[in-house]
């Protein structure tokens, strides 16, 4: 049986950029789980001295943390500076035993589009051990963050956005998880790292008040936090809330369902059973039957439209995600720009095809009502009806 060598791996992967699992090996022993008696998260070793980076939201206020290692080693760590308004906090590594801070690269210099990877401790109560690894690409530079689509969860705050070089370019800060009541995935953020550069000095320096007022201005977004779990104690004043880590935002409630419409005018009821019925001709249809039967279908037309349009991008996404592991980007943004096309009109025909079929609907319930004799003429109910009945397929034409 063949036995496996290094050298075996190495030739099975392109020599043009280092490989991720040798770039995880030289990071994982400079990322730090970082740990308070309320939350936990992430952070590095940043340089000589000892300083580990991390975000404000997770030391919270407090003055000592703990710090684990890969190794499963742990050193007791002392916060002596917080920026509640980058979100960005130093804590002081007591033990630099056999610890190398990582190189810090150039956030300014990053291209969208260039691979990234995001490490940290997320769910670290409950995924115990080594630090978790997620993949993906600078999604966008935005004011003060890099936005990337690499997956982002509790616990990751503070950890280091690493280039395809293992230098750290961001700092973990934050995700979107719901917006306009959707969900929303492959969206986060991390602090440059030239930001971080550009405080390191003042955050190490004590010179920052941990004791400094937390307005609501200062905070950082509100979120669910990564809480650590805490023995019940009875006869005891009920524990301070955690600040939320702002890995997962909570955004604003959707509003309340629309009040139930109200019941059908007069005219669209059936009459009551001791009400003789208007002279009609030979059975004719049951007021509304046309018009709602044209509805329904314009509504089936327009669910089976949106449906083909997401099997399209679903599709689509699939192709892309493919053509981007072989490397060609580009080709990945065009594949799913065509499918957003073809999306979009497959959704204009849709709503096309169903205002005709109400349309249509409209023309057959005036030729059923229309008087097949000259001798019967229509009353002022009759008028009133047909009238009623064609401004509410307008509205539905319209709406």
């Amino acid at each position: 049986m063949h036995k496996w060598e290094a050298s075996d791996l190495a030739d099975s992967h392109s020599q043009a950029t280092p490989l991720l699992a040798e770039i995880v090996r030289t990071v994982e022993p400079s990322l730090v789980c970082v740990k308070t008696p309320t939350n936990s998260g992430s952070g590095f070793v940043a340089d000589d001295a000892g300083n580990v980076i991390t975000n404000a939201h997770v030391v919270e206020h407090h003055a000592d943390v703990t710090l684990e290692f890969v190794n499963g080693a742990t050193s007791a760590g002392v916060v002596v500076g917080v920026n509640w308004e980058s979100d960005l906090a130093c804590v002081r590594l007591m033990d630099m035993s056999d610890r190398t801070p990582l190189p810090l690269g150039d956030s300014d210099s990053a291209l969208i589009g260039e691979e990234v990877l995001a490490m940290g401790y997320p769910l670290s109560e409950i995924l115990k051990g080594s630090p978790t690894v997620t993949r993906g690409i600078i999604s966008a530079k935005r004011a003060g963050s890099l936005q990337t689509d690499a997956a982002l969860n509790p616990g990751n705050s503070g950890g280091p956005l690493v280039d395809s070089r293992g230098r750290v370019i961001g700092v973990n800060t934050s995700v979107i998880e719901v917006a306009g009541g959707r969900v929303i995935d492959g969206i986060g953020f991390a602090i440059p790292i030239n930001d971080v550069k550009a405080e390191l000095e003042t955050l190490t320096s004590n010179s920052t008040l941990q004791s400094r007022s937390r307005s609501a201005a200062m905070r950082p977004t509100p979120i669910q936090a990564e809480q650590q779990p805490t023995p019940a104690q009875p006869q005891q004043p009920l524990p301070v809330q955690p600040t939320p880590d702002p890995l997962f935002p909570t955004m604003p409630q959707p509003a309340p369902p629309p009040p139930a419409e109200p019941p059908a005018p007069l005219w669209l009821q059936p009459a009551p059973p001791e009400v003789a019925p208007a002279p009609q001709l030979a059975e004719p249809p049951q007021p509304q039957t046309v018009i709602e039967r044209a509805r329904q279908t314009a509504e089936q037309i327009i669910i089976n439209a949106h449906a083909e349009a997401a099997q399209i991008i679903v599709r689509a996404e699939t192709r892309a995600e493919e053509i981007r592991a072989a490397g060609e980007p580009r080709e990945a943004d065009r594949v799913m720009d065509n499918a957003h096309q073809q999306a979009d009109a497959v959704i204009a025909d849709g709503i096309e095809r169903s205002r005709k079929v109400v349309a249509d609907g409209v023309k057959r319930d005036a030729a059923h009502r229309k008087p097949r004799s000259s001798s019967v003429k229509p009353t002022g109910v009759a008028r009133g009806i047909v009238r009623a009945l064609k401004e509410a397929a307008q509205a539905l034409i319209t709406r």
